[in-house]
């Protein structure tokens, strides 16, 4: 079979070729399995980032579900969540340890009011 290529091209390769001691045919050859060799090791590499992206988005989406999760749901409250803090909470019977109820921002404002003036004029020179 002949194949037409450029002069400039068949020059090159007859120039590898010299250079590697070669006939053009092995030449082509090398190259043939050189790009063989390289297409392997991109469609490895692009299956290995094709599993990455799919893991990765099935991570997302789990995440998500849990996030979608309500009261009663198997898994909820999600780990890390305020709902999970105030089960604990619940759990460790924390609001039984005072029977008095505290309003907390009423006893923040009182505690300006009172307390912080008194707090920077005594502090104010140091």
């Amino acid at each position: 079979m002949l194949i037409e290529v450029p002069d400039e091209v068949a020059a090159r390769l007859q120039k590898m070729a010299d250079d590697r001691r070669i006939t053009v045919g092995e030449m082509v050859d090398i190259l043939i399995i050189r790009d063989h060799i390289a297409a392997e090791r991109n469609r490895r590499e692009n299956a290995e980032l094709y599993r990455q992206t799919e893991e990765k988005a099935r991570a997302e989406a789990e995440a998500r579900r849990k996030c979608d999760l309500k009261p009663g749901d198997e898994g909820w409250p999600p780990p890390g969540s305020l709902a999970e803090l105030a089960q604990l909470a619940r759990k460790a019977n924390l609001g039984a340890l005072s029977q008095k109820k505290v309003d907390t921002s009423a006893r923040s404002r009182e505690i300006l009011n009172e307390e912080f003036a008194d707090y920077i004029t005594r502090n104010w020179d140091k």
